[in-house]
């Protein structure tokens, strides 16, 4: 059954992504649980009149500075969020990671020449880079903006800048409730 379910990829085609055959059904006995459910689709806890009220009159002028501006303009910016020692730490260790691997990478895997364009879940192996996360001051605002205490799912590091116009990734991170993620 391990090696049906590593066969299925992590690939976003969803022709791929289908269970196999009786794999789900074995799974749900396995562990116990009820048959899966479709998640509900409707807004997120944070995109109401209510909530909207509710954070204009809090009492705390960082927190309610920074919460109406993802509220009314979808994003904010928090100066020095991480300490500037932590990402001092992180970028050294990235330094070094990359240059003991430097033969491994191949010519595609780079950007405007020396750059790498792209290094995911790196905080999976270096607790440098857990740090950016774990000591990042967005997480008080994420944390009231969805009602409970934020994680950190994956993690996408650029070298160089992507360029990327605004967009939702909605249909590569599903939340359950739905629309439960931020890209930061």
């Amino acid at each position: 059954m391990i090696s049906e379910l590593q066969s299925i990829g992590s690939t976003p085609s969803f022709s791929v992504m289908r269970p196999i055959q009786g794999v789900a059904t074995r799974l749900r006995r396995l562990v116990g649980s009820a048959k899966a459910r479709p998640i509900p689709d409707r807004l997120a806890r944070f995109d109401s009149p209510e909530f909207l009220a509710k954070t204009e009159s809090l009492a705390d002028p960082w927190l309610r500075e920074h919460a109406l501006n993802v509220l009314k303009d979808g994003y904010t910016v928090i100066e020095n969020a991480v300490p500037e020692k932590i990402v001092d730490v992180a970028l050294t260790t990235f330094s070094e990671w990359k240059e003991r691997n430097r033969q491994r990478f191949l010519p595609e895997f780079y950007k405007q020449g020396c750059f790498l364009d792209r290094v995911v879940n790196f905080q999976n192996v270096f607790d440098e880079f857990k740090a950016l996360f774990a000591c990042n001051q967005s997480l008080v605002l994420q944390d009231y903006l969805f009602g409970s205490p934020a994680t950190c799912y994956t993690s996408l590091f650029f070298e160089a800048a992507t360029q990327q116009a605004i967009h939702r990734d909605i249909t590569y991170f599903w939340t359950c409730p739905a629309y439960m993620y931020f890209g930061i």
